[in-house]
């Protein structure tokens, strides 16, 4: 079971990850904050991942890797899309965050386009 849900589990923790960051990082980094903008977009979408994340471990449809790969590039363009890409430890948090979303989405895509062919 668990080698067909580790994707949506590592979405999850993820998930979890983005909900955190704009007080995870200030806290490590004090001169790093986030606008309520940026704010507000990382909770959202963060707890967007998570739903969709356990959405996937309780019946996967193709439909929710495609939403997580969506999330994933709105986590990639947020910081030049709300203007916080001057904040460079969160750009780059949000462009390796996204990124690992995109790339964890796509397998079960790719595995389920390697079923029908």
């Amino acid at each position: 079971m668990f080698k067909e849900q580790w994707q949506s589990l590592v979405a999850l923790v993820l998930g979890l990850y983005v909900v955190v960051t704009p007080w995870l990082i200030p806290y490590f980094s004090p001169a790093s904050t986030l606008g309520p903008a940026a704010m507000w977009s990382h909770f959202v979408t963060g707890t967007a991942v998570i739903l969709v994340a356990v959405l996937a471990m309780s019946e996967f449809r193709l439909w929710e890797a495609w939403v997580a790969t969506l999330l994933g590039a709105w986590i990639v363009m947020a910081p030049w899309t709300l203007g916080f890409a001057s904040a460079r430890v969160f750009t780059w948090n949000s462009v390796i965050s996204g990124l690992i979303l995109i790339l964890v989405s796509l397998g079960p895509l790719k595995a389920d386009s390697a079923r029908s062919a």
